[in-house]
């Protein structure tokens, strides 16, 4: 007779065993491109690849003013019917918005003079490619947020793999076949992983069932503004993430761009490995907690969540102080000078870990307009310091730059929200006994992959 016990746990492991090796197929990925890029680019050609995931980035932002980013706030607890009408409508949206815009920017040559500001003018094709799929990514991205609002977190992460894996493994046969690697081949290999991912994200989502349901006009609205708030807080802050680069091509040479970046490159793996998948944890179950109107239970998790990212980001930097000469063993020699970097650089996101009780808050009460004048302010502190400090230091002042802006944006946050209780030192106690609550959690969060 099968042991009930053993056969109510066996689809729950299988399932987080499941989730997990696609966390592993997307570190191995990550691993890969790092790898590939660090043996087939000089440092400069690494620069140049850093300021097109930062263009990437910041267009990703500003072709669809964050119009999809509403499906965070307002599909979680809806019905089926309602929640994909809101799917299709943003979905649509912004597609068509970021087409405007895009349309507007190769029509007036403007993305010559973005080329020709970031001194990269002989990669004016490798460019064009560049926005050409962080336009088609707007899409992917409207599905992603549909279904992490859903909780359909294995589909979620699937998406998530191949918005960003596939290109690894194509580059590495490109690379080992020829030897060499051109930043155009780059970028278009990467447009065509993202239009795989588009078609999956669609299919995933049931977005042709939802576009037949009709669109729900009135919520563009309300969204437009809470979109471009939410897009606004998000340029702040890639602003203090990854600005630096542009005035480090500005001031030095491309190679120390990439160096830096190489380093950033490394230090961002372990935040999205430790930080992040906590944030993708927690997130929707303060969302849930708020819209049932269950105060003492969102704080809760928000505490949980700032104890567990700021202990692990702290851990994270000690390692790689201890460690990180060791990490950078693959790549060429001449990256060598990325290791005692790499430790800096977490250390800066302190302040945004900090930040997270703050930011989730003041998305909830809908006052992004808190986080829009803490980023503004922020990012005028650290455009000053990128400007006084870069031409000295490199990329030394742009850390310090980096530093200063976040605790700038954490400040403000804070008191806006009125969220300093979640950094005072007697939160932190409790930190042995959240773990018990992750695996918990853990557990609930398999149980819902299971239903989805």
């Amino acid at each position: 007779m099968r042991d009930p016990t053993t056969a109510r746990l066996r689809g729950p492991l299988r399932l987080f065993a499941q989730t997990a090796g696609t966390r592993v197929l997307g570190l191995a990925s990550s691993a890969l491109l790092v790898v590939v890029l660090s043996r087939a680019l000089a440092p400069a050609e690494y620069g140049v690849y850093a300021l097109f995931t930062s263009t990437y980035i910041f267009g990703n932002l500003l072709l669809g003013l964050g119009l999809s980013g509403n499906l965070t706030a307002l599909a979680p607890g809806r019905d089926q019917a309602t929640a994909e009408r809101l799917l299709a409508t943003f979905f649509v949206a912004e597609l068509a918005l970021g087409a405007v815009l895009l349309s507007i920017t190769l029509l007036l040559g403007l993305d010559g003079a973005l080329a020709t500001g970031m001194a990269v003018g002989p990669y004016r094709a490798a460019l064009r490619l560049v926005l050409l799929l962080t336009w088609i990514d707007l899409g992917a991205g409207s599905c992603l947020n549909y279904l992490l609002a859903r909780k359909r977190f294995g589909t979620a992460n699937v998406l998530t793999l191949l918005r960003s894996s596939l290109l690894a493994p194509a580059l590495a046969v490109v690379w080992w076949g020829h030897g060499s690697l051109a930043l155009t081949t780059l970028a278009a290999m990467w447009l065509a992983g993202t239009v795989v991912a588009l078609v999956f994200g669609v299919i995933a989502s049931g977005l042709p069932r939802a576009l037949r349901g009709g669109l729900q006009l009135d919520v563009l609205g309300p969204g437009l503004p809470f979109g471009v708030m939410l897009a606004c807080q998000s340029v702040s802050f890639y602003f203090l993430k990854l600005a630096d680069r542009y005035f480090l091509a500005r001031y030095v040479h491309l190679s120390e761009v990439g160096i830096y970046s190489f380093a950033y490159t490394l230090s961002n793996m372990a935040y999205s490995l430790t930080a992040l998948v906590l944030v993708g944890l927690f997130q929707p179950l303060i969302v849930e907690a708020h819209n049932h109107g269950d105060h003492a239970r969102r704080d809760e998790l928000l505490a949980q969540l700032t104890r567990t990212t700021m202990s692990l980001v702290l851990l994270g930097a000690v390692v790689m102080a201890l460690g990180g000469r060791y990490l950078i063993f693959f790549a060429r020699p001449a990256y060598v000078g990325s290791a005692p970097v790499i430790p800096w650089l977490l250390a800066c996101l302190l302040p945004v870990v900090a930040a997270y009780p703050a930011s989730i808050v003041l998305m909830l009460e809908r006052k992004l307009w808190a986080s829009v004048v803490g980023g503004a302010l922020a990012t005028g502190v650290a455009a000053a310091l990128d400007f006084a400090l870069i031409p000295r230091f490199s990329y030394y002042g742009a850390l310090i730059a980096s530093f200063v802006g976040f605790s700038v944006l954490a400040a403000v946050q804070h008191q806006v929200a009125g969220t300093w209780r979640f950094l005072a030192p007697g939160h932190f106690r409790k930190l042995p006994g959240d773990a018990a609550a992750l695996l918990g959690r853990a557990q609930a969060r398999t149980t819902s992959i299971t239903r989805s």
